[in-house]
């Protein structure tokens, strides 16, 4: 695990994707059955999202928002791997994704 032997980490960067690849209405429909409240996902575009949060004025806001909006059509972060798993020496993911019985502290949301 990443803390037994941090030097062999130093300086990396992972992509950590998941076990399993969602669409954002997937991850709606299981933060609603974990949380026991519906969720909806709706796409908005970045000036309505940027409003929601109370950044309507904030263009560099927007700006990183189309760009990642760009980068997600362009598939950039698709895909899955176990390196949460291997770096953090367990297994991660939702039960629901092959995941434990309980999500493991490496998946905060739900530890």
């Amino acid at each position: 695990a990443i803390l037994e032997n941090p030097a062999a980490h130093r300086g990396k960067t992972y992509p950590l994707c998941g076990p399993a690849e969602l669409s954002h209405v997937e991850v709606a429909e299981i933060a609603s059955r974990v949380l026991g409240k519906q969720i909806t996902y709706q796409q908005a575009n970045v000036d309505a999202f940027a409003e929601s949060l109370g950044q309507t004025g904030n263009a560099l806001f927007k700006e990183h928002c189309r760009a990642v909006a760009a980068e997600l059509q362009e598939g950039v972060f698709a895909g899955t791997n176990t390196l949460a798993a291997q770096i953090s020496g367990r297994q991660c993911g939702p039960p629901w994704a092959g995941g434990p019985s309980r999500w493991c502290s490496c998946c905060p949301v739900l530890a």
